[in-house]
């Protein structure tokens, strides 16, 4: 029921506090999860505040930048500083992929991957050089997360897309429950695990509990729901 999220962690770590990893490719995780304000700070170095922006240089030139702020659940990803909270952040990643994500301040509304600002209910998409191709569709009241489709979605459907270099992105959010699998090769129940095979040799499996919420990423296996998972090329 705390909606805790526990990401990339070595080790089990308290509701509130930070958890850290440094994987085997050079990569360090830290990330929060208060358990009343739902702040998520993910990427940084250190300890990072509540509302704060935080960063993490990848071995392999990726830098990551999030901001969630304290009482309006906004996310910003993607952008090369901080950004406020309506804007559109990008980050221009070594290989040539480019990130840009909007969360729109009282809606909660969710659109990643256009080129430019987009209307809520609205498919946006995005040639990333290297072809990939990512559309993603957020409902205005229900919350509903479709990600990775190459046409427009419902809402409890599956969307999926084949991207250049054998990714596979297939990402369900369910209309009430707001149950999030990503990363399968085909469709998947509400609570299990999906798995996706990226050229390069990373491997990401993703759980959402039902009623908790709990988020368990990152692990070549499937992974009980509060535990901490790691990744390894």
């Amino acid at each position: 029921m705390s909606r805790s999220l526990l990401v990339g962690g070595t080790r089990p770590t308290n509701r509130a506090s930070i958890g850290s990893a440094r994987l085997r490719t050079g990569t360090r995780v830290i990330q929060k999860e208060a358990y009343m304000s739902y702040s998520l700070l993910v990427g940084g170095t250190r300890p990072t505040n509540r509302a704060s922006i935080c960063s993490a240089r990848v071995k392999g030139g990726i830098r990551v930048i999030q901001k969630e702020s304290y009482m309006s659940y906004s996310l910003i990803v993607g952008g090369t500083g901080p950004t406020n909270r309506p804007s559109i952040g990008s980050a221009r990643v070594k290989g040539g992929i480019r990130v840009i994500q909007k969360e729109a301040y009282m809606s909660r509304s969710l659109t990643a991957g256009y080129t430019g600002p987009t209307n809520r209910p609205s498919i946006c998409s995005a040639h990333v050089k290297g072809g990939i191709r990512v559309i993603q569709k957020e409902a205005d009241m229900s919350h509903s997360l479709l990600v990775g489709g190459t046409r427009p979605t419902n809402r409890p459907s599956i969307g999926s897309a084949r991207v250049k270099g054998g990714i596979r992105v297939i990402q369900k959010e369910a209309y009430m429950s707001r149950s999030l699998t990503a990363g399968g090769t085909g469709p998947t129940n509400r609570a299990s695990i999906c798995s996706a095979h990226v050229k390069g040799g990373i491997r990401v499996i993703q759980k959402e509990a039902y009623m908790s919420r709990s988020l368990t990423a990152g692990d070549r296996r499937p992974t009980k729901r509060a535990k901490i998972c790691r990744t390894s090329p």
